[in-house]
């Protein structure tokens, strides 16, 4: 898969996809069964784990955006600058 076509919102939705699925069925799905909540309330807590597990991975890809570069089709972290010499 080529990274530089894809933009960095994109890989960021696609790691929180992948962390908000970790938390569906490790949190939500686990209070289901051991807490004897609602399948309404599961779902409602499934849904709301995924959307706010989503939102973050975008937010940090667009963090991290700053703080990366393209060499030859992949990204590697720049190192920070310091503002004197140090």
């Amino acid at each position: 898969m080529n990274y530089s076509r894809i933009g960095f919102a994109a890989l960021g939705a696609r790691f929180g996809a992948l962390i908000g699925v970790f938390a569906v069925c490790g949190f939500a799905l686990h209070n289901h069964m051991i807490l004897n909540i609602g399948v309404k309330l599961t779902v409602g807590q499934a849904s709301a784990y995924f959307v706010q597990w989503l939102v973050v991975g975008i937010g940090i890809s667009l963090i991290m955006r700053q703080h990366t570069r393209l060499d030859g089709g992949r990204y590697s972290i720049q190192e920070p600058r310091c503002p004197r010499h140090c």
